[in-house]
Protein backbone atom coordinates (compact mmCIF):
# COMPACT_ATOMS: atom_id res chain seq x y z
CA UNK A 1 0.00 0.00 0.00
CA UNK A 2 1.65 3.44 -0.84
CA UNK A 3 2.54 5.68 1.85
CA UNK A 4 -0.37 8.29 1.11
CA UNK A 5 -2.95 6.03 1.01
CA UNK A 6 -1.65 3.93 3.99
CA UNK A 7 -2.00 7.21 6.03
CA UNK A 8 -5.36 8.20 4.89
CA UNK A 9 -6.58 4.28 5.54
CA UNK A 10 -4.83 4.72 9.12
CA UNK A 11 -6.58 8.28 9.38
CA UNK A 12 -10.18 6.45 8.42
CA UNK A 13 -10.31 3.41 10.86
CA UNK A 14 -8.71 5.63 13.65
CA UNK A 15 -12.01 7.77 13.54
CA UNK A 16 -14.05 4.18 12.39
CA UNK A 17 -16.60 4.17 15.36
CA UNK A 18 -15.84 0.27 15.96
CA UNK A 19 -12.01 1.07 16.56
CA UNK A 20 -12.06 4.30 18.31
CA UNK A 21 -10.49 2.88 21.58
CA UNK A 22 -7.58 0.79 19.61
CA UNK A 23 -4.19 1.84 20.18
CA UNK A 24 -2.41 3.65 16.93
CA UNK A 25 -0.18 0.72 16.75
CA UNK A 26 -3.26 -1.81 16.16
CA UNK A 27 -5.33 0.35 14.06
CA UNK A 28 -2.39 0.40 12.01
CA UNK A 29 -2.36 -3.34 11.80
CA UNK A 30 -6.00 -3.30 10.83
CA UNK A 31 -4.75 -0.99 7.69
CA UNK A 32 -2.90 -3.84 6.80
CA UNK A 33 -5.32 -6.36 6.44
CA UNK A 34 -8.24 -4.38 4.61
CA UNK A 35 -8.80 -2.75 1.26
CA UNK A 36 -11.10 -0.53 -0.50
CA UNK A 37 -14.15 -1.21 -2.18
CA UNK A 38 -16.19 0.69 -4.72
CA UNK A 39 -19.88 -0.02 -5.15
CA UNK A 40 -23.00 1.11 -6.52
CA UNK A 41 -26.86 0.21 -5.79
CA UNK A 42 -25.70 -3.30 -4.80
CA UNK A 43 -26.09 -5.61 -1.83
CA UNK A 44 -23.19 -6.24 0.37
CA UNK A 45 -24.29 -8.83 1.88
CA UNK A 46 -27.21 -10.94 2.33
CA UNK A 47 -29.24 -12.74 5.90
CA UNK A 48 -28.33 -15.74 6.33
CA UNK A 49 -24.88 -15.73 4.85
CA UNK A 50 -22.29 -16.28 6.95
CA UNK A 51 -19.59 -13.75 7.29
CA UNK A 52 -16.68 -12.78 5.74
CA UNK A 53 -16.30 -9.63 5.75
CA UNK A 54 -16.79 -6.62 8.29
CA UNK A 55 -17.04 -2.85 6.89
CA UNK A 56 -16.36 0.62 7.36
CA UNK A 57 -18.27 3.64 5.08
CA UNK A 58 -15.51 6.12 3.92
CA UNK A 59 -18.41 7.27 1.75
CA UNK A 60 -22.23 7.03 0.95
CA UNK A 61 -25.13 5.66 2.68
CA UNK A 62 -25.69 1.84 3.88
CA UNK A 63 -29.31 0.65 4.52
CA UNK A 64 -29.16 -2.55 6.68
CA UNK A 65 -32.59 -4.20 6.39
CA UNK A 66 -33.61 -6.24 9.70
CA UNK A 67 -37.15 -7.02 8.22
CA UNK A 68 -40.34 -4.60 8.56
CA UNK A 69 -40.24 -2.25 10.55
CA UNK A 70 -36.90 -2.12 11.22
CA UNK A 71 -34.35 -0.38 8.60
CA UNK A 72 -31.17 1.07 9.61
CA UNK A 73 -29.30 3.96 7.49
CA UNK A 74 -25.36 4.33 8.28
CA UNK A 75 -23.19 6.88 7.35
CA UNK A 76 -19.45 7.83 6.53
CA UNK A 77 -17.62 6.66 9.85
CA UNK A 78 -19.61 3.54 10.93
CA UNK A 79 -18.56 0.19 11.14
CA UNK A 80 -21.24 -2.72 10.12
CA UNK A 81 -20.77 -6.56 9.47
CA UNK A 82 -18.63 -7.17 12.84
CA UNK A 83 -21.36 -8.82 14.84
CA UNK A 84 -21.77 -11.87 12.57
CA UNK A 85 -18.41 -12.00 13.30
CA UNK A 86 -18.03 -11.71 16.90
CA UNK A 87 -21.15 -13.90 17.34
CA UNK A 88 -19.85 -16.75 14.80
CA UNK A 89 -23.78 -16.32 13.80
CA UNK A 90 -24.98 -15.91 10.49
CA UNK A 91 -25.62 -12.69 8.95
CA UNK A 92 -29.28 -11.16 10.34
CA UNK A 93 -30.39 -8.40 7.69
CA UNK A 94 -29.54 -7.18 4.12
CA UNK A 95 -27.08 -4.91 3.47
CA UNK A 96 -27.50 -2.27 0.79
CA UNK A 97 -26.00 0.08 -0.68
CA UNK A 98 -27.58 3.45 -1.78
CA UNK A 99 -25.64 4.90 -4.43
CA UNK A 100 -21.99 5.14 -4.35
CA UNK A 101 -20.28 4.01 -1.80
CA UNK A 102 -16.97 3.58 -1.33
CA UNK A 103 -15.66 0.99 1.70
CA UNK A 104 -13.44 -0.43 3.94
CA UNK A 105 -13.45 -4.22 3.96
CA UNK A 106 -11.57 -6.11 6.30
CA UNK A 107 -11.80 -10.17 6.11
CA UNK A 108 -13.32 -11.84 9.01
CA UNK A 109 -10.43 -14.43 9.09
CA UNK A 110 -8.09 -11.27 9.33
CA UNK A 111 -9.99 -9.88 11.97
CA UNK A 112 -10.32 -12.83 14.24
CA UNK A 113 -7.00 -13.83 14.13
CA UNK A 114 -6.17 -10.38 15.15
CA UNK A 115 -8.09 -10.72 17.87
CA UNK A 116 -7.05 -13.91 18.92
CA UNK A 117 -3.07 -12.51 19.08
CA UNK A 118 -3.75 -9.92 21.10
CA UNK A 119 -5.79 -9.32 24.45
CA UNK A 120 -5.42 -5.37 24.07
CA UNK A 121 -7.69 -5.39 20.67
CA UNK A 122 -10.11 -7.58 22.68
CA UNK A 123 -10.37 -5.26 25.41
CA UNK A 124 -10.54 -1.98 23.38
CA UNK A 125 -13.29 -3.70 21.17
CA UNK A 126 -14.65 -4.71 24.47
CA UNK A 127 -14.99 -1.58 25.51
CA UNK A 128 -16.44 0.32 22.69
CA UNK A 129 -19.21 -1.77 22.74
CA UNK A 130 -19.85 -1.89 26.24
CA UNK A 131 -20.54 2.19 25.40
CA UNK A 132 -22.84 1.48 22.80
CA UNK A 133 -25.04 -0.49 25.37
CA UNK A 134 -24.57 1.90 27.74
CA UNK A 135 -24.63 4.92 26.44
CA UNK A 136 -27.51 4.12 23.28
CA UNK A 137 -30.01 2.40 25.01
CA UNK A 138 -29.69 -0.46 23.09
Amino acid sequence: METKKHIETVLFLRDLDLFKYFRAEEVFELAHLGKWVSIKDTEVFRDGEKAKALYGIYEGKILQDFGPPLIRTLKRGQAFGHWSILSGRLRQGTAYAEGEVILFEIPAHAFVNLLSDNFDVIRALFQQLTDRFLFSGE
